[in-house]
Parts: C-alpha cells; structure tokens; sequence
C-alpha cells in the first residue's frame, strides 16, 4: 500500500486585527503575518500536492469575516495549481478566534457565533458537527448508512440523507488509504460570557446608562470589566461525543472488526489535551473534559490526535491510561500568530506506512531564506511506530467464566449521569432518560429502565444513588387517571400492562417494598379490562406473570395468565411445552388459515422465564418448575441462530383508532437468562458464546441493538444477563 501524507495546518490568523483579540493576545503586525503566508505558499507550491489537507482551528482573529475570504481564495489557488488536494479530501476545524464575538452587553443578540466560518468554510469542506445549527444524529446517521449502501471510494463530508436533506458528516473516511479523519469543534463554548448574580448585572447596566460612563475612566473600567467576565473556555460537547458513539457503531457494524481496526484513525480539534512544553498563565488551559475525550477515542482504537491553539510544535504519547494504548499528540504550530520564545513559524507533514504501521512526522519551518524544498528535507523528521494493540484485527474474546464488571457497572453509571434529563413541565420537575439516550424528552419507560439499571450496577455513583428520589418521584408524576402506565409512544389516556408492568417491576428492584397495594390493584383491573388479543401476546402475558409473581404470589389473576401461556405454547413434548410463537396457540389461530404460527425463540425464553418465576413465587402451586421446561432448554440450545426480533402489539382504541406498541427484543440476553433460570451450566458453549457477544458490544457502558444507537432498554437488558451469569459462573 502507498504511503498517505498529510499536511497539517494550524493557527493561520489570517486577515486584520493585529493589535488585540480575546484574552489580551497580541498578534504580529499584519504585514509580517502576509510575508509568512507568502513564504507559506511558496512551500506548498515547491511541494508534491498531500493527499489530505487538515487545518486545526484559528483560520481568522476575532472571526473576522475577510479571514475566512482570504483562507478560501488561498486554499482555491492551490487546488487550482495542482498543490492541494481537492476540497472534498480538506477538513477544516474551528478554533477559538474564529468565533465571531461581541461585548457582554450585547451578548444576548448574539444567535449566530459562527456566521462567517459557516459562510465560507462550512459548506466547502468536511467539518465538524454543531451542535445547534446542524441536522440531527438521527439524520446524519441516516446519510452514513446511505453513504455505505453507496459504496463510493471517499465516505464523509457533505452529503445526503435518503429523503434530500443536505448535511455534513464531521469525518474523512478512505478505506483504500486505511485512513479515518475526525473533526472536533473544541471551541464549541469559546468566547462566552460568564453568568454573574442578576444584582450584579443591574449595577453594571445603570452604570452603563447613566451620566458617568461618559468618563473616560469609568468606559476603561467597563470595558475591563467586560474583558473580564469574556471567557475562552474549551470543551467537546456531550452531544458531540454523542454523535461519535453512533458513527463509529455504524462504521464498526458495516466494516467488520477487521478493516475497521486497520484504519489509522486520527482526531483533528483545535485545543490540546494535555499539558505541553510552554508555560502560559490563562482562566482556561487544557480542554475541560480532556480526560472523558481521550477516553472516548481510545475506546474505538483511535491513534493520533492533531491539535494547534499552542503556536508551539511538540510530538508526544500520551499514556494517560496504563491499560490501554497510547495516543501520538502532535502540536501544530502556528503560521500567523504571535510565536513563544524559540519557535518558528511552519506546518507539520505526516506520512503514514499502512504496512509498516508507521508514522513519520516532521514539523517544517517557515524560514524566510533558503529553498524550501531544502528546508523540508532538513526538517526533523520522527518515525513512530504505532501501539501494535491499537492495529489488532480481532480484538481477543474475553473469558465469560471470569468476567468483570465492575468497570463496566462504573462505565454505564457515568453515561447514566451523562443523558439523565431534566424538564420543568406545569411547574414540576421531571428527572429521567430518554428511551433513546441523546434525545431530551423524559419518557416513562426509559426512566423505569433507568431505574433498573441503577440497581444492578449497585449505584456504585454517589451522584447517581442522589438522583433515585427524583426519578421515583418522577414516574409517579406520570402515572394516569387510572393509576397506570402508558409508553411515550402509546396513544389515548389510559395505562398499558406493558408499561405499568416495567414501571412498577423497576419501582419495586430499586426500592424494595416501595410499590403501594393499591398500585397492583390498578394492575389487575386493567389485566381485567383487556380483551382476549391480549391475552395471545406472549411477550405482554409473560412480562406481567414474572412482575405479579414477584408483586402479589396470590393474586387471583395470575393464575389465568399462567394457564393462557402455558396452554398457549405452540409445541408440546409428553405434555411438556417446548417452544412459543409471538403469539400464544389457541383454537382461533390454530383453525385460522391466514394466522401461521412461527416458532420464536425470544418469545420462548420469555416464556419459559415467566413460568419458572411462577412456580417459584408460588411454591409449584402454579406455572412450571424447571424439571418440567427441559424441554425449552433444548429446544432452545438446538436453534441455529439467536437473532434480534421485533413485534407490534395493537389494540384497539375509542372512535376507531388503534394504537401500536413496538417491542424490540434483544434476544441473546434473553435467551442467557432463560438457560441460566433453567438450571443450563454455565459453561454450556452456546450459552459462553451469547455471553461473549453481549459483553463484546458494550461501548463504553451503553449498548446498541442492531443499527439503533444506544436504546437504553438494550443496556438494561444487557447488563442483566451478564450479572446473572457473573452470579452462576462463580457457583461453578
């Protein structure tokens, strides 16, 4: 494979504005600022053209609208010269003096902070996603699916969802190179304003508008001040990390493990994320959530990340985490800013050996004499070769019989308290999730999974055992007229047994006797009010077996729900059940030519769970003992494949309408907690291999069911099965 070069690029701060900018900096006088970018072109022009072009952020000063003109006829005349690559192969990032900034008094006009960069840049080339002004994660992970299906040989950039909506993806993708390209906008909160106490902001605006602001004393003291509370803070936004989580599940799910993890894989943002070799006194130094951002790349094998905001040019490791590989940071330098002591101006130019694993950086010096094409090949160049572990093709299967979780329980509550919501609706707060996390919506069912998490990672998170109370509180808020439950999703006011089922099963895990009588009451009578359709649900039927067994053994309605799933199933052996279909076996289905009943194997394992609960809450009055669902178990280890399945409950409503609840399964946690309930070894191999699946699709503490990022009923189900297993695997 041919090596892949990239030129590096950072902190132009082209056009005017060379006395101040934000935080006091001072920049060189504008002529000597166009004598570099001369001598800048003149390199590039004595050069071969790079495959790929990335710049890190400070195109302009102060987000000086002629700054990004005069960066686009540049980066135009290149191209047109044959010595830059053609703009769909540039990526361009933000810094923070390409925010477009006013004073505090005039900040809350202020709607759009990134209008030139948008006008001139945004539109041109790959860039990174913002938070406010782009399309949606759902969109843009609509446009890479689409992108995909396509299969064209450069994948990112601007692009189309399937319906015709424009949009960016913040990423560079050439499988023929093996080379991903991320962009980051670091300076997402840059040029904000701090948030000072209302009696505070008053006297500063009756001073503004009375007689003394007219001394020329008092505007400096205002304009100091207004200095001041301007603050230049760097973060990722969590939305942002986000949006990575879906793209690169998307990108590992069409790729495979193998191409996938072949990728040299680099982030491109604008400010450094550990200390480098210059010291500075500044409000803000390092990116704010630096820690959570390396992270999130290690997570998903990146290897290089490319920043600027220093003006100083540094290549290092950055080990942070003993455990994982370490990440090659390269500082870019700066081509129009003001230049700590002992350093140049230039660019870096990095070449990347796929099969070598090998990269060679060398940071080229704008000197003002000699040939430039000398001048690069004296520059220092520094082979690194790349963390082996990073390269892996298949990453090594863990061993289910000695399976941690610790970590990932402290994984997934960080990720809780990073999309728990907050609203205020008719004056009440409500605390919980979304039923997908990066929504902002609180949903009923989502916040009684949440709930249900909490307690089987043991709320190890301080923070998040805080939010319990909330949360509670919150579902009661939510319960109807009827004392019931219904999904986000479910049409008319009354409760469904799906979602009072889940709810009031979360309620009593987390809280233990916290569930009120008259709450199981309203449970039955709304089993009693639902029609005969109802009842052939298995999955509806079993999900309110196992939370009656568990809330009320002597209920008089459970014993009707058991004998409707027990003689619902849909093939028997010596009077032994041994599989279900979606639907239970009855006489209308079996003499209904149009109704053909297929074996599910989720369907069974809900099944089975449901019964053995109830024959355990029940002392072996009702339901089926494990002795008795054998059967099950080996019909169930037979099955070829344990593949996700999906269905649509429907019920009828007043006037006419229906409504649809769909219900996603993730089946091999389901099918785990059925063997394992049935008294299956767990070193049964299918039953390892299922383990070995969930546990490898964990990220970062979520998981994802099929091409749906992130439902947090799939973490919930997930971490689930691989604590019971945990439990039994200890036994043997």
């Amino acid at each position: 494979m041919a090596r892949t070069t990239i030129l590096h690029l950072s902190d132009l701060h082209l056009g005017p504005g060379e006395a101040e900018d934000v935080a006091w900096k001072s920049f060189p006088k504008l002529a000597e600022r166009q004598a570099r970018h001369k001598r800048l072109k003149e390199f590039l022009n004595s050069l071969d053209p790079p495959d790929y072009m990335v710049v890190s952020g400070d195109v302009a000063i102060a987000g000086h609208e002629d700054g990004f003109k005069i960066f686009v006829d540049m980066i135009g005349d290149l191209i047109k010269s044959g010595h830059a690559p053609p703009e769909s192969r540039i990526l361009v990032v933000p810094g923070n003096h390409d925010v477009t900034r006013l004073r505090a008094q005039d900040a809350e006009d202020q709607t759009d902070r990134w209008r030139y960069f948008f006008r001139h840049v945004a539109n041109r080339f790959a860039r990174p996603w913002f938070v406010d002004d782009d399309a949606s994660i759902d969109d843009l992970r609509k446009a890479l699916l689409s992108q995909l299906g396509a299969q064209g040989g450069l994948l990112g950039g601007a692009t189309e969802t399937p319906n015709g909506l424009r949009v960016n993806l913040p990423f560079l993708l050439d499988l023929k190179s093996q080379l991903l390209v991320y962009a980051w906008n670091s300076a997402s909160i840059s040029g904000t304003h701090l948030r000072l106490p209302d009696e505070i902001q008053d006297s500063v605006r009756s001073l503004r508008k009375s007689d003394a602001a007219t001394d020329p004393a008092i505007a400096r003291v205002l304009d100091a001040f207004d200095r001041e509370i301007e603050v230049d803070p760097a973060r990722i936004q969590p939305s942002e990390l986000e949006l990575f989580r879906v793209l690169t599940y998307v990108l590992r799910d069409a790729l495979e493990e193998g191409p996938f993890n072949r990728l040299l894989k680099v982030a491109v943002l604008h400010h450094h994320v550990a200390p480098i070799f210059l010291e500075e006194v500044k409000k803000f130094e390092l990116l704010l959530n630096a820690g959570q951002f390396k992270r999130e790349l290690r997570e998903v094998g990146f290897d290089l990340i490319l920043h600027g905001h220093k003006h100083s040019s540094e290549t290092f490791l950055d080990t942070e985490h003993f455990e994982q590989p370490s990440l090659v940071v390269v500082s870019g330098g700066t081509i129009g800013g003001e230049l700590p002591t002992g350093e140049r101006p230039g660019f870096n130019w990095i070449e990347y050996d796929g099969d070598q694993h090998q990269l060679s950086i060398r940071f080229v010096p704008l000197k003002q004499t000699g040939m430039p094409k000398s001048i690069f090949g004296d520059a220092l160049l520094r082979p690194i070769a790349l963390p082996v572990a990073s390269r892996l093709l298949v990453a090594p299967a863990p061993d289910p019989l000695r399976l941690s979780l610790q970590d990932v329980y402290k994984r997934t509550g960080y990720r809780l308290l990073e999309y728990l919501r907050r609203q205020t609706i008719a004056q009440r707060q409500r605390i919980g999730w979304s039923q997908h996390l990066e929504n902002r919506t609180v949903s009923t069912v989502a916040s009684a999974y949440g709930l249900a998490i909490i307690e089987l990672i043991h709320a190890q998170h301080e923070q998040l055992t805080c939010v319990i109370p909330g949360v509670i509180q919150t579902l009661w808020d939510l319960r109807l007229e009827d004392r019931c439950w219904k999904a986000s999703s479910q049409k008319g006011g009354k409760g469904t047994i799906e979602a009072t089922t889940l709810v009031l099963g979360a309620l009593s895990r987390c809280v233990p006797r916290s569930v009120p009588q008259g709450s199981v009451d309203a449970l039955e009578e709304l089993i009693g009010r639902e029609d005969d359709g109802y009842n052939n649900r298995v999955y509806s039927l079993a999900t309110a077996i196992r939370v009656l067994s568990s809330l009320r053994p002597s209920s008089q309605v459970l014993p009707r729900l058991v004998d409707a799933l027990h003689r619902g199933a849909l093939e028997y052996a010596e009077g032994y059940p041994v599989c279900w279909s979606q639907e239970c076996r009855t006489e209308a289905t079996a003499t209904d030519p149009q109704r053909v009943l297929r074996s599910s194997v989720v369907h069974t394992a809900h099944a089975a769970l449901a019964l053995g609960r109830a024959s355990q809450a029940t002392g072996g009055g009702i339901g089926v003992a494990c002795s008795g669902l054998s059967e099950v178990a080996s019909w169930l280890l037979s099955q070829d494949a344990w593949c996700n399945d999906h269905e649509e409950i429907l019920r009828p409503l007043a006037g006419g309408d229906q409504d649809t609840l769909t219900v996603k399964h993730y089946t091999d946690t389901w099918v785990v907690r059925a063997l394992l309930e049935l008294g299956i070894d767990p070193r049964e191999p299918k039953l390892v291999d299922a383990v070995r699946r969930i546990y490898a699709s964990c990220d970062n503490g979520l998981w994802s069911w099929g091409s749906l990022a992130f439902p947090i009923w799939a973490t919930h189900d997930a971490l689930d099965a691989l604590t019971e297993f945990s439990l039994r695997a200890c036994e043997v």
